[in-house]
């Protein structure tokens, strides 16, 4: 019987007929074949555990197709069942329809489980026997891998240096990355810089479920070889060589339900990651609002004060009362975002949810009378809060609060976690505060957490920044109407929707800032903790984000520097966020932050809202082109097109640069920006001195 063939001008799919594993996936534009080893090939894997065999899979190429057709541009591939494995027979149905749509190949997977087990885990998509994208092996061996982890890449030479974690449990090499608790944003690309292609490969749905992907490289690796550490052929006696790369859906789908997975797209492209990244944008804004931060408070502000008033262990360090002075040093320090934190019961990282005004602090009248007179200074106020995090110690928790307590498979609490401040015992986890996590799923949880918040929008705050949004695989409570992949973001997405419904009720500009990177918290706001100093792929596909970075010791310049530099916002916490803006041994580099927070917040659509341009859009010769603490990055304006160049000096010395200039086409002309110095206009090329750790910032005429 013939394989299944699926072609277009773009692609051409191979399914083999006996058991439907993809055996060929070739880009006719590239002219390069995507598996390079057919025999590593795979349709999926199901698991269904067993009472006495947890770890009972279901493996595709063990299963006989039934059915096949091609049909213009779709295939379907059929397998009937039952499923057989060594522990038997299983009433389970597996669907994949494959659709070459436009300049896409478009996988999606149905999984009817009519056993009376639950199927665990999907394997789909399955792309088995890669080793890189190109010709021969040198070139395959360019091939890089780049997924959007976090606020950065992981990036790697994924062919020549696969790398491993500690891999117990499975013979060969393995990386494995969640979404959204490590991933950002699902999807991965692959990138050859010498032949110009890429493979994108994203998992695509409105549900915000949890799934992961998986690269895998069998038979295994050379750990601590040089140069490469791929087995060579002659070391696996015939075995075949490659990566397989797929994504795995966690549904627990229940006896009698059918699993129908995300859209697997496969994309086949000219560029890099970057164009990957453009991709899925592309997608996400059609099936999402995103936020236009040029209507939100906050993120016309590139830097804000953060103090925590209490520490968890009592220590007092500002209060209600003292408010106005506080507020007063911060806007002779240029600032006019202030960001409150440890205001509630038990302080910072304690006493969650009971978020109502620490007695030690003052009352809910004295913490109004303070915002107002920041208001009255011209000054933002908004608060630290959390949805998730529960001071175990408190007395909701023990008497309601741990029917919401995020529970793992066996029905118990992912165990405490917490941070000690104010103590050296308590630094050292000896006394710390323990946190649990609670599910805002949970409807009653949720109306608490509401309503607190709805009271600090009625006693005049601005907005929330809610803290640890890290949304985590999975929760199996009983009773929470979704399966348990599904529980987590459900929570929250639903927990911001009703807070931002109530505060704006109050106040129409509320608006918040949030710790965490999962792409759908993008419909709510994008100002974030915390910047990373590596490229992020999130900043790339979502120009208009902002990410913070800390500023909390007196000799942080390089700190403000290099966060202009990748277009980040300062989070001025003096003192490790202990003190106000007068802390006297910060004087000096809050003055440095107030300049060119001035200057940031004159130019934020070309310096923090703006693209990523590369390095190569600006031309640098002379002594610090080469110098080793020097640097720069240039951006784009996404409405205009202006090109901003940030430049930094991070060494201590002064350095100069000769015949500085924009890279063609350019007006020849440039706006000069410097802190403490007027800006001026320069013709270029141009000369320039930038002291020792300073900046300056250059924008297109």
């Amino acid at each position: 019987m013939p394989n299944l063939v699926l072609e277009n001008d773009l692609y051409l799919l191979e399914f083999d007929a006996a058991h439907g594993a993809l055996v060929r996936l070739r880009d006719k534009v590239g002219g390069c074949e995507v598996i390079a080893e057919p025999r590593l090939s795979e349709s999926f894997r199901l698991l269904l555990p067993m009472p006495e065999m947890h770890a009972h899979y279901i493996l595709g190429n063990q299963q006989e197709l039934s059915h096949g057709k091609v049909t213009g541009s779709r295939a379907v591939l059929r397998w009937n069942g039952p499923l057989n494995s060594p522990q038997g027979q299983f009433d389970i149905a597996v669907v994949l329809a494959v659709e070459l749509a436009g300049d896409t190949a478009v996988f999606q997977m149905q999984v009817i489980n009519r056993s009376s087990l639950v199927l665990t885990e999907v394997w789909q998509a399955m792309v088995g026997g890669m080793t890189g994208l190109g010709g021969d092996d040198a070139a395959r061996r360019q091939t890089r891998a780049t997924l959007p982890i976090g606020h950065g890449n992981w990036d790697r030479d994924l062919f020549a240096n696969f790398g491993t974690r500690e891999c117990l449990g499975v013979t060969h090499a393995e990386h494995h990355f969640a979404y959204p608790l490590q991933l950002s944003m699902p999807w991965l690309c692959l990138h050859n810089p010498q032949t110009g292609r890429a493979l994108y490969c994203a998992a695509l749905e409105q549900t915000p479920r949890t799934k992961l992907i998986r690269l895998a490289l069998l038979p295994g690796v050379a750990h601590e070889r040089k140069g490469t550490d791929w087995l060579r052929p002659d070391e696996v006696d015939g075995e075949p060589i490659g990566v397989t790369m797929n994504w795995v859906n966690i549904p627990h789908t229940q006896p009698g339900q059918t699993f129908v997975g995300p859209q697997i797209v496969i994309q086949c492209h000219a560029g890099n990651w970057r164009q990957s990244a453009g991709l899925y944008r592309q997608w996400f804004e059609n099936q999402f609002l995103v936020v236009d931060s040029r209507e939100q408070w906050i993120r016309r502000e590139t830097a804000y004060l953060d103090t925590m008033f209490l520490l968890p262990e009592d220590n007092v360090n500002v209060t209600f009362a003292q408010m106005p002075q506080w507020a007063a040093a911060a806007k002779r320090a240029g600032l006019r975002a202030l960001l409150i934190s440890g205001w509630h019961r038990g302080g910072h990282d304690r006493g969650y949810p009971m978020y109502e005004p620490d007695p030690r602090l003052g009352t809910y009248e004295q913490l109004r009378q303070g915002i107002e007179q920041c208001h009255r200074l011209g000054m933002k106020v908004f608060f630290f809060v959390n949805f998730d995090p529960v001071d175990e110690a408190t007395s909701w928790y023990q008497s309601e609060g741990k029917q919401y307590t995020a529970l793992d498979w066996r029905r118990f609490d992912f165990g405490p976690y917490g941070w000690g401040m104010g103590t050296l015992s308590a630094r050292a986890s000896i006394t710390r505060t323990g946190l649990v996590n609670c599910n805002p799923l949970h409807k009653p949880f949720r109306d608490l957490l509401v309503g607190f918040f709805r009271k600090l929008a009625e006693i005049g705050a601005d907005g929330l920044h809610i803290d640890k949004l890290i949304v985590y695989n999975a929760d199996f409570s009983p009773n929470l109407g979704v399966s348990p992949d599904q529980a987590m973001g459900e929570g929250e997405l639903a927990c911001l929707t009703e807070v931002m419904q109530a505060c704006r009720k109050v106040s129409p500009d509320f608006c918040i800032s949030y710790e965490g990177w999962w792409d759908r918290l993008l419909s709510y706001g994008d100002v974030t903790w915390w910047g990373s100093p590596e490229e992020s792929a999130l900043k790339v596909a979502f120009p208009q984000l902002t990410t913070c970075v800390g500023v909390t010791q007196p000799g942080d310049f390089n700190i403000i520097n290099s966060a202009v530099l990748r277009g980040q916002s300062l989070l001025i916490g003096p003192g490790h966020y202990t003190q106000g803006a007068d802390f006297p041994p910060m004087r000096r580099v809050i003055e440095y932050a107030a300049e060119v927070t001035r200057i940031r917040n004159a130019l934020l659509d070309d310096v923090s809202r703006a693209a990523v341009a590369g390095k190569d859009e600006l031309l640098v010769s002379g002594p610090f082109a080469s110098d080793a603490h020097a640097t720069w990055s240039v951006f784009r304006n996404t409405t205009t097109g202006r090109r901003a160049a940030v430049v930094v000096n991070a060494g201590s010395a002064a350095l100069r640069l000769t015949d500085v200039q924009f890279a063609r086409p350019s007006s020849g002309r440039a706006t000069l920006h410097q802190p403490f110095h007027a800006s001026t206009t320069i013709t270029m090329p141009a000369g320039l001195e930038i002291e020792g750790e300073r900046l300056a910032i250059l924008v297109e005429a």
